[in-house]
């Protein structure tokens, strides 16, 4: 159980995270904040010395969510090509719905606080993605002769430019983007006879929020079929 200082602290920085997200750092004010957080100004200066320091320490819990999950996904998940549909939805999932994730990327979007921008956050993404995508060389479901790192900067990039979009469009389909990334990249990197068969997570476990990034009803899975992968010129 919180104590009361740790509980007042998790709303402040909750309350933070919205108001980034939703309106970005310099629209956002310290009033702004310690109003939906239902605390006084003297009580969120208690925790915050500035609203400086309230946006690292959400872009602090934002760098937290990642490595997590892909842990979370890791452990139950062998192969490493599976394994990366299933970060990349959840990952969806936390983006649409988490308003830390949500916060984290607009922040660096914006260069707030301290103008590192979206470079750091996509060498830790590309970490991730490669240690999954050479899980899957090792397992044989990928080309050996591709480099995992730079099929981790296409779909790095693809995934960054998608968060971009749903920062400028709302309700941006998320959830039908990765099935067109997930389609053309498996047509490219997939080892020859390999028989690995793209399907989308039909439930994303409790390390995800509440909530999908599209409605099933909207927009029900339905695989893409068996991608048979094709020979490929030295």
């Amino acid at each position: 159980m919180l104590s009361r200082g740790e509980s007042t602290r998790s709303r402040i920085l909750l309350a933070a995270a919205e108001g980034f997200g939703t309106h970005g750092y310099h629209r956002t004010s310290v009033a702004d904040i310690s109003r939906e957080a239902g605390v006084t100004g003297g009580a969120l200066y208690f925790h915050f010395d500035s609203k400086e320091q309230l946006a690292a320490a959400v872009l602090e819990l934002e760098d937290d969510i990642w490595p997590a999950l892909a842990m979370a996904v890791r452990v139950r998940e062998r192969s490493g090509l599976r394994g990366l549909v299933e970060f990349s939805y959840e990952a969806a999932c936390r983006m649409a719905h988490d308003p830390v994730a949500r916060a984290g990327f607009r922040l660096r979007v914006e260069g707030e606080p301290d103008g590192e921008g979206t470079h750091g956050a996509e060498l830790r993404w590309l970490s991730l993605v490669t240690e999954f995508l050479a899980l899957a060389q090792r397992q044989r479901e990928i080309r050996a002769d591709l480099l995992p790192v730079d099929i981790a900067h296409v779909f790095v990039e693809a995934l960054t430019g998608m968060r971009l979009l749903s920062l400028a469009v709302e309700g941006a389909d998320l959830d039908r983007r990765l099935r067109r990334l997930w389609d053309a990249l498996l047509r490219m990197v997939l080892a020859e006879g390999s028989t690995f068969s793209f399907r989308p997570p039909r439930e994303v476990p409790a390390a995800c929020p509440p909530g999908r990034p599209e409605d099933d009803r909207a927009h029900p899975a339905r695989p893409l079929g068996r991608t048979t992968a094709r020979k490929h010129e030295p």
